[in-house]
């Protein structure tokens, strides 16, 4: 079974056939989709998304589908793009990703082999789904779910730039590509200014002359830049802002200022713990609960408004990871083993302490088992290499792409899925590396300064200094600004406010919904109810901020309870 779950399609937007074994219906957004689905006698190919026309044609999708049919490993790495592809014949599935997992897709295999963009539509048709305490154990520690684990055991995610073959009921994954890091260091930023126009004009030419186009801004510099690359395109852009991350109104003056810098209209969009609550159930069950509530920002306005505004909309996903965030050059230095990379990994990105995640779950799990199991995974030996694997084949997929909230009624573009880009990001020189959390990636820097088009002289959201100046003023700007919001009487000991720990707190509406998932989770075998109260009343007395892993807590048990949903509609059925 073939599922692309985007909502609002009416039945002339859909296609359904059957091939061999296999169901396939596909629900599409827009007549542009309907082209990339090829129905044969004895099979079809789906494309989801975009394979962009840099140097060579793609193929067309009869001759694509006989070419990975014949030898996909050789095919696929050729491809370039962001996508998902499905081939189906009389007695083969196969389902590729692109090499960051773009396009998510989910499988299980338990009774038949189901597929599909979700795994909240997967669930139903298992008879006794099991909850992967891994996957609980990794949500509440790092926000989101590492690899290819989800919620439940039963299904897994395709990872990035892999594919899975199924023939006489026998289901293989296979990593069709790993990265070759370009070590040539000379005029780095100019050789990935130069291919970051490359691809966003490869990727505008994927794009309907009548579609309407836009993009998210913030005040910070990777919006910046791909504003300003799609400005040397066209000028008849839309951009959105909203009041977040960080907060307190800091986004919104910069974004505005770049915005009129180049041309481009920009609309700020609402972002309020009303809006939060009423599309909360909504959200996870678009991300399949593998991504934490808290940081589904703007979500009303995403999956339910965006498409009376645009057609295509234009993301920045990982540009900061690939451009010198996150691993540090003291990480690659001391990366002398797996077990180095790993603890970076797990110290970089965990967002509750582990003593409190084993407090709160009645399990046995070594939340890093997951990372040691990809790190044994990777095809490299150099721990440096294994790290950046890592972040490649699980924090980029997960964090940016599986969190998406995809939205009803419009397409995405997502510039940074290239190989060329990818392979450059991986030979990235030390110098350009951000050194620790108080430094901004000098790559960042250097690539709005190179692009000389005004906006090197717009504040940056963080520091509240314009890119132009030398990396110590930032710096010393950063130093400053969270000295002052660690004194400032909104902190909680040594844990700064979020502004999610603040809406739980004041926000009745948003904490009845919170509440009454919470209580729910209490029910289960997998919390312990004890702690689960205890940090709910701590934090609402301002004894800590724990919203953290209450949101985690709430995101996996409406989660669960779309699959207990679910389930009893099949059965009633």
């Amino acid at each position: 079974v073939v599922s692309s779950v985007i909502k609002n399609c009416g039945e002339n937007q859909a296609k359904r056939t059957s091939i061999g074994p296999y169901y396939i219906g596909v629900k599409c957004t827009n007549r542009s989709d309907l082209k990339n689905i090829s129905i044969f006698d004895d099979s079809v190919i789906i494309l989801i998304g975009n394979l962009r026309k840099i140097g060579n044609e793609p193929p067309e999708l009869e001759k694509l589908k006989e070419d990975i049919l014949s030898t996909p490993d050789t095919v696929l790495k050729q491809l370039n793009g962001s996508f998902s592809i499905v081939v189906a014949t009389e007695n083969r599935l196969l389902v590729a990703s692109d090499i960051m997992g773009s396009r998510p897709l989910y499988y299980s295999t338990v009774e038949d082999v189901i597929l599909s963009t979700s795994p909240t539509t997967i669930a139903p048709f298992i008879s006794d789904p099991n909850i992967d305490e891994q996957g609980v154990t990794e949500l509440l520690t790092y926000d989101v779910i590492q690899g290819q684990r989800t919620l439940l055991t039963e299904i897994s995610a395709i990872p990035a730039a892999s594919y899975i073959s199924a023939t006489d009921g026998t289901v293989d994954v296979e990593r069709y590509y790993a990265w070759e890091a370009d070590t040539g260091q000379k005029e780095y930023g100019e050789k990935i200014l130069d291919r970051y126009r490359s691809v966003v004009k490869a990727d505008m030419a994927t794009v309907d002359s009548q579609s309407r186009v836009g993009m998210y801004l913030s005040g910070g510099l990777d919006s910046r830049l791909l504003a300003g690359v799609l400005s040397e395109r066209t000028t008849d852009i839309r951009t959105f802002t909203y009041d977040a991350n960080p907060g307190g109104g800091e986004n919104l003056e910069p974004a505005k200022k770049v915005a009129d810098s180049l041309g481009l209209q920009n609309n700020e969009t609402p972002f309020t713990p009303g809006e939060f609550a009423k599309a909360l159930e909504e959200g996870v069950k678009e991300t399949g609960g593998r991504f934490s509530c808290r940081h589904m920002h703007n979500l009303q306005f995403r999956s339910q408004e965006i498409g009376k505004y645009v057609d295509v909309i234009f993301r920045t996903d990982g540009q900061g990871n690939l451009f010198g965030e996150d691993i540090t050059p003291e990480a690659l230095q001391n990366a002398r083993s797996t077990g180095d990379a790993v603890k970076f990994y797990h110290q970089r990105e965990k967002s509750t302490p582990v003593e409190v995640v084993d407090e709160v779950l009645n399990t046995d799990v070594d939340v890093t088992h997951g990372l040691y199991r990809m790190a044994d995974q990777s095809p490299y030996t150099n721990p440096k290499n294994i790290l950046k694997d890592l972040y490649y084949q699980s924090y980029l997929p997960n964090s940016h792409y599986r969190s998406n909230i995809a939205g009803s009624e419009i397409s995405y573009r997502f510039p940074l899925v290239d190989k060329r880009l990818l392979e450059l990001s991986a030979g990235m020189p030390s110098s350009e590396r951000e050194r620790n959390k108080f430094f901004i990636s000098p790559l960042k820097l250097d690539l709005i300064r190179r692009f000389d088009s005004g906006l090197e002289s717009i504040p940056y959201e963080r520091t509240h200094t314009p890119p132009k100046y030398p990396m110590p003023v930032h710096a010393a700007r950063m130093v400053i600004d969270r000295l002052s919001k660690f004194l400032s009487p909104k902190s909680v000991s040594q844990n700064q406010t979020t502004l999610y720990d603040t809406w739980y707190r004041e926000n009745e509406k948003l904490r009845t919904v919170v509440d009454s998932y919470l209580e729910d989770a209490k029910q289960r075998d997998v919390f312990d109810q004890t702690t689960i109260e205890r940090l709910r009343r701590n934090h609402l007395v301002r004894n800590g901020n724990h919203f953290s892993v209450l949101a985690a807590i709430t995101t996996a048990e409406i989660f669960l309870q779309h699959v207990d949903k679910g389930r009893n509609s099949i059965v009633n059925r």
